[in-house]
């Protein structure tokens, strides 16, 4: 998840995708959001931060200084300048321990896979569902520098730092942090249905599992496959792709999102939408800003406020 790339705004924090606003992964199973996060004023002029369900009954009191995705069972929040992560029930399974840096700062990731990233001193490495480290935090970045992905199809990116002013390279582990593609000197970014797509001189395309180019690349940067398509860039539009890299919907937007239980985002001349696999406007293009959907509900934002709709677009819970 480098190179051509843009900042997303993932409930709170800011982390790379390769080209794509808004940019989603299709969730799986235990993945699937169960709560969400939301917040409200503390009446201190600031915001706490609980999880709702997905017919916006509170369901974990706002008591955080921030609450991220919930997955795989737990959500992340930070309290006191450190993350950990919280159950359904807002029992602590992992407790504030993993430091901030500063104020627009992570180090703690959403479980995806079996596996969430957390950063340990300098380094990042992965912890199981019960807080149980299984990958040793190895992994270094400069300056607060993304160095590992998160968990897809049981494969994460991870970054080899160049030395010596050479350029640094990417390859992918699997959950028990063994090596099984490795480190070369691309462009990556997370595997979706099989796929993760990759540079060469300069151009976007796909390789399988094994490291196998299958689509050349012909883009000037792709998102990530769910439901058999990938947002792909070209001339400086956006559309997306089939699995053999064949146009499915053509480019004709200034960015997108991948496509999340069926839809995707796009943003067009009066604001967000979402699509479907045909390319139809199905939630109108009102919004200032979206994510994806999922659990059913995608979070967007309109007139200053953030808050959630379901796929009819009608609001549920508060705003914020």
């Amino acid at each position: 998840m480098i190179a051509v790339t843009v900042g997303l705004l993932v409930l709170g924090w800011v982390v790379v995708r390769p080209a794509v606003v808004g940019a989603g992964v299709e969730e799986a199973g235990a993945d699937r959001a169960v709560l969400f996060p939301f917040a409200s004023a503390d009446g201190a002029g600031g915001l706490r931060w609980g999880y709702m369900d997905d017919e916006g009954r509170t369901v974990i009191t706002p008591q955080y200084d921030f609450a991220g995705v919930f997955s795989g069972g737990l959500g992340v929040v930070e309290v006191r300048g450190a993350a950990g992560y919280v159950d359904a029930a807002g029992d602590y399974v992992v407790r504030p321990t993993y430091r901030l840096n500063d104020a627009d700062d992570t180090a703690a990731r959403p479980l995806r896979g079996g596996r969430a990233a957390v950063r340990v001193g300098g380094a990042w490495g992965f912890i199981d569902a019960a807080g149980s480290l299984m990958i040793p935090p190895r992994y270094v970045g400069d300056d607060g520098a993304v160095v590992v992905g998160d968990f897809y199809d049981g494969l994460a990116w991870f970054r080899q730092p160049g030395l010596d002013g050479r350029a640094d390279r990417y390859g992918f582990i699997d959950a028990a942090g063994e090596v099984v593609i490795e480190p070369r000197a691309w462009a990556v970014n997370d595997f979706g249905e099989g796929l993760a797509g990759h540079t060469r001189q300069g151009r976007w395309g796909f390789i399988d599992r094994r490291g196998r180019e299958v689509v050349k690349p012909a883009f000037d940067g792709v998102g990530v496959f769910a439901g058999g398509l990938a947002p792909a860039l070209k001339d400086g539009a956006w559309g997306f792709v089939d699995r053999r890299g064949r146009w499915s919907i053509d480019p004709r937007w200034s960015a997108v999102g991948g496509f999340s239980e069926g839809l995707a985002a796009v943003e067009t001349e009066t604001g967000w939408g979402f699509v479907d696999d045909r390319g139809e406007l199905v939630l109108p293009a009102v919004y200032d800003a979206v994510l994806w959907f999922d659990g059913g509900l995608a979070r967007v934002r309109k007139g200053g406020q953030w808050f959630y709709v379901d796929r009819a677009g009608l609001r549920v819970g508060p705003a914020w």
